[in-house]
């Protein structure tokens, strides 16, 4: 099914792409598990295709879970970074399930 490109959903888009460059630029200090996850995540993209034609496969719920989900990833890609006092995380492994999969992500020190 294809959903037209609305002005809500305009706005949800723009923001999806300055997270997915958030994201990108944290993923080099990954884990390979991160990464891999990302690549998941990163393939429900609407691709530029759809976008310049108006219609995506996503409807607009859909598109918001989106959004949700890889500010989730950002963030914790971002607490990583930080270490794991920052994330507020004292044993130092952050695990997160459902990012757009079934396979848990761990960010921590033993992550890599």
């Amino acid at each position: 099914m294809s959903y037209p490109i609305c002005p809500e959903s305009r706005r949800v888009l723009a923001e999806l792409d300055h997270l997915r460059t958030e994201a990108r630029a944290l993923l080099a200090a990954a884990s390979a598990g991160a990464r891999e996850e990302w690549e998941k995540l990163e393939s429900r993209f609407p691709s530029d295709l759809e976008i310049r034609r108006g219609q995506i496969a996503l409807s607009k719920p859909e598109l918001n879970e989106m959004r949700s989900k890889v500010k989730r990833f950002r963030d914790i890609l971002a607490a990583g970074q930080r270490g794991p006092q920052a994330a507020d995380d004292p044993d130092g492994d952050l695990r997160v399930g459902d990012l757009g999969s079934r396979d848990h992500l761990t960010i921590g020190p033993d992550s890599n």
